[in-house]
């Protein structure tokens, strides 16, 4: 009996986690804008992945000797004008400067800019958590400090508060990571907080208090 009832449980269980997950897709499929960001960053994420199957060529080889001209137009330009000779066209997006391929460039600098975005947001989730669960599980001074150190950050306008920084460290990838997932926090700390105080008034926590749970 007891055997039939733990069964039941479970297909409960997960019926209920798959009507979450119906629920989910059909109002994340109704919302245009969510698809087309998804879609853009799945094109993203099989760039840096393929990178090196995608591009035509190394991004850092300069093609310029016998083969590519510095500022070389796009190769499907010609369908547009005629009258612009072989030599002056390259590749899908043309040249830059120093006669390499562009679009290997943005191929491959996909990768980095996947690293430093997820690196960056794992950084400025990880300190707003910690900062949002501290200051809203303590409350009182703790809460005071933290929050206006919060404020702080979120009146100073982030883009020159990113470059002083960034100037200060020096230019590197690792650097940078740092200064976006450092500026980044004050927001996810306001929304962790306002979390933990709504979980502080439920009842559960209320009868745990009462049966004298504590920190420890």
């Amino acid at each position: 009996m007891e055997g039939m009832e733990s069964k039941m449980r479970i297909r409960k269980g997960r019926n209920k986690y798959l009507n979450g997950l119906r629920e989910f897709a059909g109002i994340f499929f109704k919302n245009k804008f969510g698809l087309i960001g998804t879609l853009l960053l799945a094109i993203f994420v099989f760039m840096a992945v393929f990178a090196p199957q995608i591009a035509p060529y190394n991004p850092m080889d300069v093609r310029s000797i016998g083969v590519a001209k510095p500022f070389s137009a796009p190769a499907w330009i010609k369908i547009f004008d005629k009258s612009i000779p072989d030599d002056a066209v390259f590749g899908i997006l043309g040249t830059d400067e120093l006669g390499r391929d562009v679009f290997s460039q943005i191929v491959y600098g996909s990768r980095i800019s996947l690293l430093v975005g997820f690196s960056a947001a794992f950084i400025a989730v990880f300190i707003g958590t910690i900062i949002g669960l501290i200051s809203g599980y303590y409350g009182r001074i703790i809460d005071e400090i933290l929050m206006r150190m919060t404020d702080i950050l979120l009146i100073i306008p982030g883009l020159p508060l990113m470059i002083v920084l960034a100037a200060m460290l020096g230019p590197s990838i690792r650097n940078l990571i740092l200064v976006i997932g450092i500026t980044s926090w004050p927001s996810i700390a306001r929304i962790i907080r306002s979390q933990v105080l709504t979980i502080k008034e439920m009842k559960f926590i209320e009868a745990a208090r009462a049966a004298g749970c504590g920190d420890n």
